[in-house]
């Protein structure tokens, strides 16, 4: 039986699992912090600009 393109995974593996009358299938977690940020999509470039041009000049302290 082949999964329906529509419940496609992120990622190369998957954990099954059994809950009772159930399978349970989710993507693995990924290896590294990396490999994580790689499986996101891209972030636009303009959403960032603004906030960055609203960052105030003077040190802040934390």
């Amino acid at each position: 039986m082949r999964i329906p393109r529509d419940f496609e995974l992120p990622g190369r593996t998957a954990i099954i699992r059994r809950e009772g009358n159930r399978l349970i299938l989710e993507a693995a977690p990924a290896d590294s912090l990396l490999s994580a940020l790689e499986g996101l999509p891209p972030l636009p470039a303009e959403d960032w600009f603004d906030v960055i041009a609203e960052l105030p000049i003077e040190p802040v302290d934390l």
